[in-house]
């Protein structure tokens, strides 16, 4: 997963984030997959109290406030390790705009 955010010093992001922005991290025991054929769906979940404390810190320095002023893009890349396989490149990517999280509405499974 790469996350860039567009506008770092509206955001008011420290210094420190600032240089991991737009750097990938490798998913592994945080991550989980679910795949649905049937209804075409494929859903990543990512659990970041797993992560180590800086990149937790960096993340909740962003939570919930500054995500409205926030545009970021995200994108899932899945990793070359040989030569034929790179350069890597975006799986799917998307942009992200002002995300009020207070106003999200909540889905329910069928």
């Amino acid at each position: 997963v790469a996350g860039y955010v567009l506008n770092p010093a509206e955001c008011g992001m420290p210094t420190w984030t600032q240089n991991y922005n737009g750097k990938p991290v490798m998913i592994k025991k945080s991550g989980s997959i679910l795949r649905d054929r049937g209804q075409g769906v494929f859903e990543m979940d990512i659990d970041f109290r797993q992560w180590n404390v800086l990149a937790r810190q960096g993340i909740n320095a962003l939570l919930p406030g500054v995500l409205r002023k926030m545009e970021f893009v995200v994108s899932f890349v899945i990793q070359g390790d040989e030569n034929d396989e790179l350069p890597e490149r975006a799986l799917v990517a998307t942009r992200v705009q002002y995300l009020h999280c207070d106003r999200a509405v909540k889905l329910r499974r069928k």
